[in-house]
């Protein structure tokens, strides 16, 4: 894995369909990162097809990163 942000939960896109109930069941909102952010962007658009509206698209992971520790 090339970068990891402390905290976070690491499920490959390929994943994302098969684990739709356990992410909805994550309380709070969702931010969604990968090395460039076109994969996270892409799992942001599945999850809302699929009902969750607290889903955010973040970026690479060095950007959400920097964006979780300045909030």
């Amino acid at each position: 894995m090339m970068g990891h942000v402390e905290g976070s939960l690491n499920i490959p896109l390929h994943e994302i369909p098969a684990r739709v109930a356990e992410i909805k069941s994550m309380n709070g909102t969702v931010y969604l990162c990968c090395a460039s952010g076109n994969r996270s962007g892409q799992a942001e658009m599945y999850l809302r097809q699929h009902g969750l509206t607290e889903v955010h698209n973040a970026g690479s992971w060095l950007d959400a990163e920097e964006f979780l520790h300045s909030n």
